[in-house]
């Protein structure tokens, strides 16, 4: 922060986030996105409604994060992905 003076202020745009494991991670957030057990009280008609409507949006949603993430390697090797969402 030297490199500025004192009272500099700023606004941070974005936020890079470093998830080691995405595919876990996507895995776990299509299981909270596809839990239907809210859905039990309801007849069959509207539970096969609410599955048919909701697939393609939850497909989308899984394929957009995963096509908003780029893999690299870290300064020791590691392998790393990075997530441009936004």
């Amino acid at each position: 922060m030297s490199d500025y003076a004192s009272g500099t202020t700023g606004t941070i745009y974005s936020l890079g986030i470093d998830i080691s494991d995405i595919e876990k991670r996507v895995q776990e957030m299509h299981k909270v996105i596809t839990d239907t057990s809210w859905l039990e009280p309801l007849d069959i008609i509207d539970q096969s409604t609410y599955a048919a409507r909701s697939k393609p949006t939850i497909d989308k949603v899984v394929e957009d994060i995963l096509s908003n993430v780029e893999s690299d390697r870290g300064y020791r090797g590691e392998y790393r992905r990075k997530w441009n969402y936004f």
